[in-house]
């Protein structure tokens, strides 16, 4: 019981937080500078991670315009995600690079994958791929939905790269020049 009430309380605390997001106010814009921001997102994932190897692999000096506690959401998601699908041993890795006045963000594993038929689907409110191991593990099938709706309403975008038995690569693009305006999420 204690669990159900943990997944429901979760599932509120997110959609909660879908509701804002769409609502487009809740964006606290500040100067981020990237690689104290990736620092200290390593530091509190620390703990998730169990005994998956975790790697950051440092890119250019940056400084981005975002608000640092959704975007830190963002990466708690992914590399949560990554490590519900990464076998103790794995490895997951968080790395950044600049391309075309932009900086691109990618956190990737080197897990089972995405299948195929569930690929088109991630970004999809409720979705879960495989339903038992999420529902075992507490998933409610709105983490890759909130981030979808958080890089965007930073006016970028997000992509995956897959391959079943092999892993998967979240490459998130975020503008350099700063957001010209919040834009009205979904």
């Amino acid at each position: 019981m204690h669990h159900e009430v943990t997944r429901l309380n979760r599932l509120t605390d997110q959609l909660l937080a879908l509701t804002r997001l769409e609502a487009s106010d809740v964006i606290n814009l500040q100067s981020i500078d990237l690689a104290d921001f990736i620092e200290d997102v390593s530091r509190q994932v620390k703990y998730i991670i169990g005994d998956r190897e975790f790697k950051v692999i440092q890119g250019p000096d940056v400084q981005l315009h975002g608000d640092p506690d959704l975007l830190a959401q963002v990466f708690f998601n992914l590399i949560d995600n990554a490590v519900q699908h990464t076998d103790p041993g794995g490895s997951i890795e968080l790395r950044w690079n600049v391309a075309e006045r932009a900086v691109v963000i990618s956190v990737s594993d080197n897990g089972e994958g995405i299948a195929a038929e569930d690929l088109p689907h991630i970004f999809e409110r409720f979705y879960r791929g495989d339903r038992s191991r999420s529902r075992r593990q507490g998933g409610t099938g709105l983490g890759l939905t909130i981030v979808q709706a958080i890089v965007q309403a930073h006016q970028g975008k997000i992509e995956v790269h897959t391959q079943p038995d092999h892993g998967t690569r979240f490459d998130i693009t975020l503008p350099l020049d700063g957001l010209k305006s919040i834009q009205r999420l979904m």
